[in-house]
């Protein structure tokens, strides 16, 4: 077996039968499955009569849902509600559904999961006003600087980085920040 590069992306589209939208993208050791169900039907109670709604749904390798993921699934909904056109199918759900498919050593990987998040979207043919890349940056404290690395680099970093762009703005669209750094850095 070849050994994966920290930057290899494998990207496998239609990973799922039953979804509108799927992909599953690895990226180095981490890899997400996301699929992408809608516009469909949704509850009344969560309807809204100008949009659509947004669920995000992110699941764990094992066991049950944690903090961790909750946070994940407000990064994405927080990320995509501003790029997914929903004023386009009023009183219907999009629903985002995100699977953890390897063990990223406790570690959240936000990059893949926008990653994973945007094809599946794509893939699903959901409108969107922006499609968004993100990489995730590892700063050691000692002048070295990984991009996309390895489990190994984000466990023994001063500092990580997520950022999410879009062609059509310089500016990033997200930043999420962890650990300790000064702005020079």
């Amino acid at each position: 077996m070849e050994a994966v590069k920290a930057n290899e992306i494998t990207i496998e589209r239609d990973y799922l039968s039953q979804s509108d939208g799927s992909c599953k993208l690895t990226q180095g050791e981490f890899s997400v499955l996301a699929s992408v169900n809608g516009p469909i039907e949704v509850k009344q109670h969560l309807e809204q009569i100008d949009r659509a709604t947004l669920e995000v749904i992110v699941t764990p390798l094992v066991g049950v849902t944690t903090t961790r993921q909750k946070y994940l699934e407000n990064l994405i909904k927080t990320l995509f509600s501003s790029l997914i056109l929903t004023k386009l199918t009023p009183r219907s759900l999009i629903q985002i559904n995100l699977q953890q498919m390897s063990d990223f050593g406790g570690l959240d990987a936000e990059h893949v999961y926008i990653n994973a998040t945007n094809l599946a979207l794509m893939n699903a043919g959901i409108s969107l006003d922006k499609t968004v890349g993100a990489v995730s940056c590892v700063w050691d404290g000692e002048g070295n600087l990984t991009v996309n690395g390895e489990v190994g680099d984000y466990t023994n970093c001063k500092s990580r980085h997520t950022f999410a762009f879009s062609k059509e703005s310089s500016e990033p669209l997200t930043i999420y920040s962890w650990g300790e750094f000064t702005l020079k850095e």
